[in-house]
C-alpha cells in the first residue's frame, strides 16, 4: 500500500442529470511532491475530476480522500481548504476584473486568515517571481492572457498550499507566456518541496513535461502512469500518438497518416481574399490593428494566435459581420462591406462556438440552412450529399446535444459548406477535440481545399494544426507579426519548430514595443535549450542560437531570485533557511499501490533506462539521450541552489514535523469570523465603486424615483377641466357657471357651441365635465320652478368621476343656498352640522402619504436589485469557486456581500430625506432615531431578499427581472401605497401583511406624518427583524459551498 498519498479516489462516478455520465468508476491514487497531468479532450470528466479532488463539487458516487481525510466530510473540507488551492478553468475565472493585481492577491490572502506582516511577505515574493510588481495597481481586467494566469497563479499560492490544483491553465495563451508560466510552476514547486501539483491540460504535448500522466476518454481513466512508462509502452513519437492508441478502437478511426498535398496556386488568379490596413476599434480599445494579407485562391490559411489577440475580430469583418473602423477588404476582387448579402452568399463561416439550434435534429439544421441561404430545390440534394460526404448519415435524426463535440463540428462544417461558398471561415474549429476527431475534420479541409477549390481561412492556437497549412500569419494583440509558410517563418527564426519560431516573435516583438525591459512581460524568457535542440541544428544555426537566452539559463534566474528574497525574509524574521520550506516526511516513500504504477520524485528521473526503438524508427543514444531530455519535468533543470535548498528544508520538517495544517491561522474564532466578513464587503465594495453605471444606478436611481413618482402620483383631485354649453345665456345661467369656474377643484375650457361637441369633447379627453344649461333655465328659476341643468362626467377613470359627482353635489348645493338666501326664503336648519378636521395632515395634501411611500418603495426595490446580482454575477464569471476553496462560511459569505449595498442604502436613505424635507416640504413629526433604525432593518431585508432571489436562479438577467416582479408589483399594490390595507379582504390583506414593505410604510408615514416615536412602532421593527431573519436564513439554506 501507498503510504499517506496526496490524493486517493475509489470507485467515483459523477452524473449530470440523467442522461450525462461524466465520471464512471474512476479509481486512482496520487502520491504526494509529483507533478500529474491530466490529458484528454473536451467533456471527458477532467474537470469534475478536479473539482471533485478541490471540494468544489458534491461528491455523488465513491470516495475521495486528500491527505488522508475524507471530502464528503464537511469538517475535513474545511480542515483542508487551507493545504488545497484550486484554479478553475478559464482566463482569469478566480480573478476579479476591476480589481488591481495587488488586490486579487491580498483578497486571497485574507480570505484565508493571513496577518497583515505575512500578506505582505508573500504578496511580494510572489509579485517579484511572477514578473507582476513592477505594475500592481493595474487592473486585472487589463492583463493579456498569459498575465492573468500568472496572478491567478499567485493567488492560488498565497497561503501556501500542499496541493495544487490547475484545470487547463494555458488554454488559449500564447506560447511565450505559456512557457513563462510552466517555468513559475516548477521555481514554485521546488521552492515548496513536497507540494503535489495536478493539471488539466488541453495541450497533449504540453502533457510531456510533467513526471506522472492520467489519460481520460468518456468519463473514463485510461491510464495511470509515469509518462515515461506510457511513451515507452506505446512506441509513439509523441504523447498525442500515444493517446489516441488509447481510445477504443471506433474512436481512432481517421486518426493519422494524413498526407498535406502541397498547395499550387493559380498565378492568373485574382487573391480569394485581400485585406490592407484593417483595424477595428472598440471605443479607446483597439481589436485589430492594420492588418494587412492577401490569401490565394484554393489556399489554407492559418490565423495563429492566443485568445483575445484579434482572430475572430478580423474574421467577423472579412465576413460582413462586422464593420472595420479604417481599412479595406476585397472578397475574390469586391470590396466588402458589413450586412452585404451578396458577401455572406459567397462565404462560408464557422463561429467558434456551437451556433446550430440544439432543439433541431441535425438533419433538420441543415434543411434550415438551404431555406436561409435561398436553395430552393437543390437544397434538398445538397443536403443529403452533406450527410454522406461529412459521414453524418448515421446521426441523420439526432439532436446536435446528444452528439460527441468531434461530430458537432463536422456538423457545423457541413452546414457553412451546404450552399458551395467560395471562400470557408473557421474559427478555431477544432477545439476541444480529441485528436482523431481533429485528423478525420482535417481531412475534409483538405478535400475542400484540394478538390472543390474553397479558399479556406482557418484560426487555431495549436501548433501541429498550424504546421497542416499552407501558408500561417501569426497574430499577437491585434498586429500580424508575421506571414509565410510554416517552414520559412522556422527558418527565419533558425528555430527547432514552428512553436519555437512563434516565441521568438513574440520577443521580438516585445522588444520593438520597448518591453524587453521590463520583467513584467518577460520575467521568464524562454528559448530554445541549447543542449537539447543543437544536436538537430545546423552549425551557423547553432552559433545563432548561441547567443540566446536559454531556458535553462531564465528558469536558473528565476529559481536563485526566489530563493534569495525567501532567504533575506527569513533571515528578516529571525529564521534559519532550513525551517522555512516545509515537506513531507514520507515523500520518499511512496509505493506502488494496487497495480497502478506510480513514480515518486526522486525517482522520476532515472525511472525509465533508454531502450532501443523498433525498427521503424531507430535512434542513436545520443538522439535518446536527447529524446529523453526532452520528456524530463522541468522541475529536473532547477538550479543546484534551489534544489539543495529544497533537501535540506525536507530533512528539517521530517525532525520538526512543520506542516502547514499546524500553522494555519485558526478559523473558528470570532476574530476571524468576522475578518472574512470585512474581507467579502471590501471586496464587494471596491468592485462596486469601480463600476460606474452600477454606480449610477444605486446612487442617482433612487433620486429619479423619488423626484418621478412624488411629483407624478397625487390622490388630490383637482384643477379638473370643465366646459360649458349654455343655450340659456341670463345672467342665473353665468352665475352658476360662475360657481364652479371659481373653485379650485375646476378649470374653465372654452364654451361648446352645440350639442354635438358634447361627445367631441368627452372623447378627445380634453375635459373632464361637461354642463349643459338649457333655454328657459334662468326664468324657471325666477318663476321658483325647478329649474334643470345636464353634467356629463367622464367615467373612464371612476376615482376622479366619484369626486366630480361629489363635487357637483357641493358646489349645486352652495348655489342653491345663496340664491335662497338673496330671494328671501327661509330654509329649515339640518338636524346636525358636521364640521370636518383631518388629524396629521389638515391640508389633506397627498405629498404628505406619497413621499414616504416613495421611501418605501425605493429602500425596498433598488438595494435588492443591487444585491440580487451579488452570488450569480460570480457563479457566471466563476470567481464563485474562491469561495467554495475557501474556509469562510456561507453566512460569512453572504452578510459580506449585504453589507456595502446595507451602506449604500443608508446614503440613499440620507439623501431621500433631505429630498422631502427641504424639497418637498415633509417634515419628520416623530423620531428621527426609529426612523434611522428602522429604515436600517428595512434595507437588511431588502438585501436579504436579493440574495435569496440569488441563490435561487442562474443568471443575472433572471435574477433582475425575478427581483422586479417579486417586489414592484406586489409593493405598488399591497403595501398600502395606493390603496389602504385595511380596505383590503382575503388573500390580498394577507398578501400585503405578509410583505415587509407594509410594515415599514407605517413606520415611514407614522414619523413623517403622525409624530409616533419608538414605542408606537416597535411591534414594526420587530417584525422586520422576523423578515430578516427569515430571509437570510433561507438563502443560507440554499446556498451551498459546493456545486452538484
Amino acid at each position: 500500500m501507498m503510504n499517506n498519498p496526496a490524493v486517493s479516489l475509489r470507485s467515483v462516478s459523477h452524473r449530470y442529470g440523467k442522461t450525462v455520465t461524466a465520471l464512471d468508476d474512476v479509481s486512482l491514487t496520487i502520491p504526494r511532491g509529483v507533478t500529474v497531468g491530466l490529458i484528454g479532450p473536451d467533456g471527458v470528466g477532467k474537470s469534475t475530476l478536479l473539482s471533485l479532488i478541490a471540494g468544489v463539487k458534491i461528491i455523488q458516487s465513491g470516495t475521495v480522500a486528500v491527505f488522508g481525510q475524507n471530502m464528503a466530510d464537511k469538517a475535513a473540507r474545511q480542515a483542508l481548504s487551507h493545504r488545497i488551492a484550486f484554479m478553475p478553468q478559464g482566463l482569469g475565472r478566480n480573478l476579479y476584473p476591476t480589481l488591481s493585481v495587488y488586490e486579487n492577491v491580498d483578497f486571497h490572502a485574507r480570505l484565508f486568515g493571513l496577518n497583515a506582516a505575512e500578506r505582505k511577505a508573500r504578496i511580494s515574493r510572489l509579485l517579484e517571481a511572477t514578473g507582476l510588481a513592477t505594475f500592481p495597481d493595474r487592473a486585472a481586467g487589463k492583463l493579456s492572457g498569459g498575465m492573468k494566469q500568472k496572478l491567478s497563479l499567485c493567488c492560488a499560492l498565497v497561503h501556501s498550499p500542499d496541493l495544487l490544483i490547475l484545470d487547463e491553465p494555458t488554454t488559449g495563451v500564447d506560447p511565450l507566456s505559456r512557457r513563462q508560466f510552466w517555468a513559475l510552476v516548477d521555481e514554485l514547486q521546488a521552492e515548496s518541496a513536497g507540494m503535489t501539483v495536478i493539471v488539466a491540460t488541453a495541450y497533449i504535448e504540453e502533457a510531456e513535461r510533467f513526471s506522472h500522466l492520467l489519460a481520460m476518454d468518456d468519463g473514463k481513466l485510461l491510464v495511470n502512469k509515469s509518462t515515461r512508462e506510457v511513451m515507452r509502452d506505446s512506441g509513439a513519437a509523441t504523447l498525442e500518438a500515444a493517446y489516441v492508441q488509447m481510445l477504443p478502437s471506433e474512436k481512432q478511426q481517421g486518426s493519422g497518416g494524413l498526407a498535406m498535398t502541397p498547395f499550387v496556386a493559380d498565378p492568373d488568379a485574382p487573391p480569394a481574399i485581400e485585406a490592407h490596413g484593417l483595424t477595428k476599434r472598440f471605443g479607446s480599445f483597439t481589436a485589430v490593428d492594420r492588418v494587412s494579407f492577401k490569401i490565394a485562391q484554393g489556399e489554407i490559411f492559418g490565423f495563429l494566435g492566443s485568445n483575445g489577440c484579434g482572430k475572430s475580430t478580423t474574421m467577423k469583418m472579412l465576413t460582413g459581420l462586422l464593420e472595420a473602423s479604417d481599412g479595406s477588404a476585397e472578397l475574390l476582387g469586391r470590396p466588402i462591406e458589413a450586412g452585404n448579402i451578396q458577401t455572406r452568399m459567397r462565404v462560408g463561416y464557422m463561429s467558434q462556438a456551437f451556433s446550430l439550434y440544439e432543439e433541431l435534429s441535425v438533419i433538420d439544421n441543415l434543411k434550415l440552412h438551404a431555406r436561409l441561404y435561398q436553395m430552393g430545390a437543390a437544397g434538398e440534394q445538397a443536403v443529403a450529399d452533406a450527410l454522406v460526404q461529412f459521414d453524418l448519415s448515421d446521426a441523420a435524426d439526432a439532436k446536435p446535444a446528444s452528439l460527441p463535440l468531434g461530430i458537432r463540428q463536422r456538423l457545423q462544417l457541413a452546414a457553412a459548406c451546404l450552399h458551395k461558398p467560395e471562400v470557408l471561415i473557421l474559427d478555431e474549429p477544432t477545439s476541444g477535440v480529441d485528436p482523431a476527431a481533429r485528423d478525420m475534420f482535417w481531412r475534409h479541409l483538405l478535400k475542400l481545399s484540394r478538390e472543390d477549390k474553397i479558399t479556406i481561412f482557418v484560426s487555431t492556437h495549436f501548433m501541429n494544426e498550424a504546421e497542416r497549412c499552407d501558408r500561417i500569419s501569426f497574430m499577437h494583440k491585434g498586429r500580424v507579426l508575421a506571414v509565410g509558410t510554416p517552414a520559412e517563418l522556422t527558418a527565419r527564426q533558425a528555430a527547432p519548430n514552428l512553436e519555437e519560431a512563434f516565441v521568438q516573435y513574440l520577443l521580438d516583438d516585445e522588444e520593438g514595443e520597448g518591453l524587453s525591459e521590463r520583467p513584467s512581460e518577460t520575467a521568464v524568457s524562454v528559448q530554445v535549450n541549447a543542449q537539447t535542440n543543437n544536436a538537430a541544428m545546423p552549425p551557423q544555426q547553432v552559433a545563432d542560437d548561441s547567443e540566446r537566452p536559454s531556458e535553462t539559463a531564465s528558469v536558473a534566474q528565476l529559481a536563485e531570485r526566489i530563493v534569495r528574497s525567501d532567504q533575506d525574509l527569513d533571515v528578516q524574521a529571525g529564521i534559519r533557511p532550513s525551517e522555512n520550506v516545509r515537506s513531507d516526511s514520507d515523500l520518499a516513500s511512496s509505493q506502488v499501490s494496487e497495480g497502478q504504477t506510480v513514480v515518486s520524485p526522486e525517482t522520476s528521473a532515472s525511472s525509465a533506462p533508454a531502450e532501443p526503438c523498433s525498427e521503424t524508427g531507430k535512434m542513436t543514444e545520443r538522439e535518446q539521450a536527447t529524446d529523453v531530455s526532452d520528456r524530463l519535468p522541468e522541475t529536473e533543470s532547477v538550479p543546484q541552489v534551489a534544489t539543495r535548498s529544497a533537501q535540506e528544508n525536507q530533512v528539517s520538517d521530517a525532525q520538526t514535523g512543520n506542516r502547514p495544517s499546524e500553522n494555519t491561522p485558526p478559523t473558528d474564532t470570532l476574530k476571524y469570523w468576522l475578518a472574512s466578513v470585512r474581507t467579502f464587503a471590501l471586496r464587494e465594495t471596491k468592485e462596486l465603486l469601480r463600476d460606474k453605471v452600477r454606480l449610477f444606478f444605486a446612487l442617482a436611481g433612487p433620486v429619479i424615483l423619488m423626484v418621478a413618482l412624488s411629483w407624478s402620483v397625487s390622490f388630490d383631485v383637482k384643477d379638473l377641466t370643465f366646459t360649458v354649453l349654455d343655450r340659456d345665456q341670463t345672467t342665473e345661467s353665468r352665475r352658476l357657471t360662475e360657481y364652479f369656474s371659481g373653485s379650485r377643484y375646476f378649470q374653465q375650457q372654452p364654451p361648446l357651441s352645440s350639442p354635438s361637441d358634447i361627445d367631441t369633447a368627452l372623447q378627445s379627453a380634453q375635459t373632464r365635465l361637461v354642463i349643459e344649461i338649457p333655454e328657459g333655465f334662468g326664468r324657471d328659476m325666477l318663476a321658483g320652478r325647478r329649474p334643470e341643468a345636464a353634467f356629463y362626467v367622464d367615467g373612464a377613470m371612476p376615482f376622479n368621476a366619484s369626486n366630480i359627482q361629489g363635487y357637483i353635489g357641493g358646489i349645486f348645493a352652495l348655489y342653491g343656498q345663496d340664491l335662497a338666501r338673496e330671494t328671501g326664503l327661509t330654509l329649515p336648519p339640518p338636524a346636525a352640522k358636521i364640521e370636518q378636521r383631518f388629524m396629521y395632515n389638515q391640508d389633506f395634501e397627498s405629498i404628505f402619504a406619497i413621499a414616504p411611500g416613495v421611501l418605501m418603495l425605493v429602500l425596498m426595490l433598488i438595494p435588492a436589485m443591487m444585491s440580487v446580482v451579488g452570488v450569480v454575477r460570480e457563479r457566471e464569471i466563476g470567481s464563485i469557486s474562491n469561495f467554495y476553496t475557501s474556509p469562510a462560511t456561507v453566512p460569512q459569505f453572504l452578510l459580506g456581500k449585504q453589507l456595502p449595498y446595507i451602506a449604500v442604502g443608508m446614503v440613499n436613505y440620507v439623501v431621500l430625506t433631505a429630498m422631502m424635507v427641504f424639497g418637498f416640504g415633509v417634515p419628520v413629526k416623530g423620531s428621527l432615531l426609529v426612523l434611522t433604525a428602522g429604515t436600517l432593518i428595512l434595507l437588511f431585508v431588502s438585501t436579504a431578499l436579493g440574495l435569496l432571489a440569488s441563490t435561487v436562479v442562474r443568471s443575472q438577467m433572471a435574477a433582475i427581472s425575478l427581483t422586479a416582479i417579486v417586489i414592484m408589483i406586489p409593493t405598488f399594490n399591497y403595501s398600502g401605497f395606493l390603496h389602504p390595507l385595511s380596505s383590503m379582504e382575503g388573500g390580498a390583506y394577507w398578501m400585503g401583511k405578509l410583505m415587509p414593505a407594509s410594515w415599514y410604510l407605517n413606520i415611514s408615514i407614522g414619523s413623517f406624518a403622525k409624530g409616533l416615536g419608538g414605542h408606537d412602532l416597535s411591534r414594526e421593527m420587530l417584525v422586520l427583524l422576523a423578515f430578516y431573519v427569515v430571509y437570510f436564513t433561507s438563502a443560507c439554506w440554499i446556498l451551498k459551498k459546493q456545486e452538484k
